[in-house]
């Protein structure tokens, strides 16, 4: 597969990159000069206002990135979600039939 590269020109950026609720900031050359808002998803309270029409780029792509992304969506935002390597999706059933071969009841060998 080849490797597309795409240029956004999002406003704000949420970084939304950590574990546990831990913030994981990295180190982004140009953010120095970046005339937007920037801030982590850890400081993220919810949506204040009207978003319509506002470019926001929210990079990773966990359960917080998704729950920015929507709730920004939700507020009239053009969210781009930006993260590192590509998602896996698979069906329900897989799921299942993977979690079923891993894990067993209490007392079961």
């Amino acid at each position: 597969m080849a490797h597309m590269i795409v240029k956004i020109l999002p406003k704000h950026i949420i970084q939304a990159t950590g574990l546990a609720g831990a913030a994981h900031v990295p180190n982004v050359g140009g953010l120095g000069s970046f005339k937007g808002c920037y801030y982590h998803s850890s400081e993220f309270k919810g949506v204040k206002g009207n978003l319509q029409g506002r470019r926001i780029a929210v990079v990773g792509a966990g359960n917080s990135a998704h729950d920015v992304s929507r709730d920004c969506k939700q507020a009239g935002a053009i969210v781009t979600l930006v993260q590192r390597s590509s998602t896996y999706v698979i069906s329900l059933a897989s799921t299942r039939a993977l979690m079923a071969s891993n894990y067993r009841p209490l007392g079961v060998s």
